[in-house]
């Protein structure tokens, strides 16, 4: 989520001569003619999915994924812990540090 801005409206193109007019006007004209479907949404949602997935795997995945719509990422199972993230970066510098030489 972005954070708010007191000038969000002016960015998001929502005033007359804001910078972001012409993203605006894009968007307007890609919903009016259709172009977004429910399938577009069920396409970004497992893609977000995948990449929580990814993230808690610590591996690249390729897109699509088979299975994504069964799973359930840590944080909506109340598992996901920050300091988790923490141990497993360590745990793997460790695992990829060279051995002694011998």
């Amino acid at each position: 989520m972005r954070p708010a801005r007191q000038d969000q409206q002016r960015l998001l193109g929502l005033v007359t001569g804001a910078p972001g007019r012409p993203w605006t006007a894009l968007n307007r004209s890609t919903h009016a003619g259709g172009a977004c479907t429910c399938h577009s949404g069920l396409l970004v949602t497992e893609l977000l999915m995948t990449c929580y997935l990814s993230a808690e795997l610590g591996e690249t995945l390729r897109f699509p994924v088979s299975g994504i719509e069964d799973y359930v990422p840590d944080v909506q199972r109340e598992q996901w812990s920050p300091q988790a993230l923490v141990d497993q970066a360590k745990l793997r510098s460790v695992e990829n540090q060279p051995g002694p030489q011998g």
